[in-house]
């Protein structure tokens, strides 16, 4: 917890500043100031939140041992730039159920639940889409895959997440995905270079970024050549010129 800042308004009831681990930051909150618990705020989540962390403080966080669920929750919340983070909050975005959530994570059947009422409650404020981009998108300063992951999980639901997780990690496709695939090695090449052109282009900033998208776009003409009369085409190769111009 060093280094935390608390806010009232991070778990004040209608507050619209409230974060996504309200309960996880009030729980901190109450072992940093020893402050009492209050029943305006404090429901029986947050107070157990706060005695299982105490303990595991008490142990030592990097010691081994089996730990509780809320501690497990805890410890994955904290960390900063893990795409083990990542991962269950974009899914905790789409429509997916708890229990469909934890087969394909394959996760403890409480952790979900638990991580969401904990550390990443979003579901009461889904239609709240200001607040979601506020606050649950990213925690770091720029955008990143973390923010790419969560965007398309919102937009495009559970099977678009997968293939951006396959794309930005290297990993394979899903199965449903790899089935629709007449030429597997070059229709695999072809997904993956159209999909970093999307996600390149929701991250980048900067000339040199702009020119790699570029030359894959250059790449994949080349594999799947567009007709002369494309407008499209023609209106992204213009787009990309102008802001790849020195």
């Amino acid at each position: 917890m060093e280094g935390s800042v608390w806010r009232h308004l991070d778990w004040l009831p209608g507050s619209p500043r409230i974060k996504p681990d309200w309960r996880l930051r009030r729980a901190e909150y109450l072992l940093a100031t020893r402050s009492r618990v209050d029943w305006r705020v404090d429901d029986t989540l947050v107070k157990r939140a706060k005695s299982d962390i105490a303990k595991l403080l008490l142990r030592d966080s990097d010691a081994p041992g089996r730990r509780t669920t809320i501690q497990s929750v805890h410890e994955l919340s904290r960390s900063s730039d893990s795409p083990l983070r990542w991962r269950p909050e974009a899914y905790l975005l789409t429509d997916l159920s708890f229990r469909e959530i934890r087969e394909i994570l394959r996760l403890s059947p409480a952790f979900v639940s638990t991580y969401h009422n904990l550390a990443f409650d979003v579901r009461p404020r889904s239609k709240a889409t200001d607040w979601l981009t506020c606050h649950a998108m990213s925690r770091a300063k720029r955008l990143d895959v973390e923010y790419v992951w969560k965007t398309i999980a919102r937009a495009g639901g559970p099977k678009l997440l997968e293939v951006a997780v396959a794309i930005t990690t290297g990993s394979p496709f899903p199965d449903w995905m790899s089935a629709t695939f007449k030429n597997s090695k070059l229709d695999d090449a072809i997904l993956r270079m159209r999909g970093k052109l999307l996600i390149g282009a929701m991250l980048a900033r900067t000339r040199e970024q702009w020119r790699a998208l570029v030359v894959l776009r250059r790449k994949l003409r080349r594999l799947v050549p567009t007709s002369r009369g494309d407008k499209g085409d023609a209106k992204l190769q213009i787009m990309l010129s102008l802001l790849t111009r020195p």
